[in-house]
């Protein structure tokens, strides 16, 4: 009884280890970050800076320590890159257009 006690224990410890490790630490997700590194880009001041970082309710430390931490996973960092990039060229396409009318 007790051996399977300690099995079981053991299984459950090593789930909970990889189900940390599939997603790093950070305060933000990739679909904020996004949302917060394509406001930033828009900004032109640093007062629309401290603005966009109020109403996303994050700060430029958070950005950094988003990077640092999913740097150990390289090719979801780079999608998230990725995705930031289109929204930040189809909103500059949607932009264009509205400028034209």
């Amino acid at each position: 009884m007790r051996l399977w006690l300690l099995l079981i224990v053991v299984i459950t410890g090593c789930d909970a280890f990889l189900g940390s490790a599939s997603r790093p630490k950070s305060e933000l997700t990739p679909d904020e970050f996004v949302e917060v590194y394509v406001a930033l880009a828009k900004a032109r001041t640093p007062a629309e800076r401290q603005q966009v970082f109020k109403q996303h309710k994050t700060s430029e430390k958070a950005l950094h320590e988003f990077v640092q931490a999913y740097s150990r996973d390289l090719p979801r960092l780079s999608a998230t890159f990725d995705s930031a990039l289109a929204k930040m060229s189809s909103t500059h396409l949607d932009d264009a257009r509205r400028r034209r009318r």
